[in-house]
């Protein structure tokens, strides 16, 4: 129940977007985050908004969620095409973070529900996997995230 509303909470709040005709994710992370998080607030669902920054180094602000049903994990980030390469020049990366989690494991598939369903569900790996394509020179074993840790740290 609370995965089915998690994908179509996300799904209506992208169709309402594209709805205003070209549909530019830049910039528009907050504004995910936050509605995403109040519906699933009405729901009383356990997620955490949470930004790249906050695990590898860089001065770009991204905002991205991670939401927890009973036995499931997803990443919520319906604004990860802004991260494809679309011909235009790269600023902020090293590397385009969508070109660079193509090649993690799982990567490619990742990618692809990130464009399409704005979501996917992880694993503790696919996270540092997400989270290390913003910053090429960190692998996955130098990103400090774990489950137990966010649920911890947020809920003291």
């Amino acid at each position: 129940m609370k995965e089915e509303y998690i994908k179509i909470t996300v799904q209506e709040l992208k169709a309402e977007a594209a709805s205003y005709g070209d549909f530019n994710p830049d910039g528009l992370c907050i504004l995910f985050a936050d509605n995403i998080s109040f519906m699933l607030n009405e729901e009383n669902i356990e997620h955490y908004i949470l930004t790249i920054s906050q695990y590898v180094d860089t001065n770009y602000y991204h905002e991205f969620i991670i939401a927890f049903t009973e036995d499931k994990q997803f990443l919520i980030d319906p604004t990860f095409g802004q991260f494809i390469n679309n011909g235009t020049k790269l600023i902020r990366f090293l590397a385009w973070p969508g070109d660079v989690l193509k090649t993690k494991e799982n990567g490619e598939k990742f990618t692809e529900e990130l464009l399409n369903q704005g979501l996917y569900e992880v694993t503790e790996s696919d996270v540092k996997s997400y989270l290390s394509s913003f910053d090429i020179t960190k692998q996955n074993e130098d990103i400090d995230f774990s489950f137990q840790k966010l649920r911890k740290v947020n809920n003291k």
